[in-house]
């Protein structure tokens, strides 16, 4: 369940360092409002990943600590 997660996160991390290492230095000064929406854009997936992600990591902890602790305590 993680590795699409982290696949994305991988995708997204690698197109943000792309864009901010060669993607916005050759923007025209003039056209600066074409750079913008990119940089919302995987600013917002960035945190959809990191969501994902999070959401799953914790959902996989609880199984496991149910999975463990399920007969002990319940």
């Amino acid at each position: 369940m993680l590795l699409p997660w982290v696949i994305g996160m991988l995708v997204v991390a690698a197109a943000q360092w792309a864009w901010f290492r060669w993607g916005g230095r050759r923007v025209p000064e003039g056209s600066r409002r074409r750079a913008r929406p990119v940089t919302v854009v995987l600013a917002a997936l960035a945190l959809v990943a990191a969501a994902g992600s999070t959401i799953t990591v914790v959902l996989i902890g609880d199984s496991g600590a149910r999975a463990v602790w399920g007969g002990l305590l319940g």
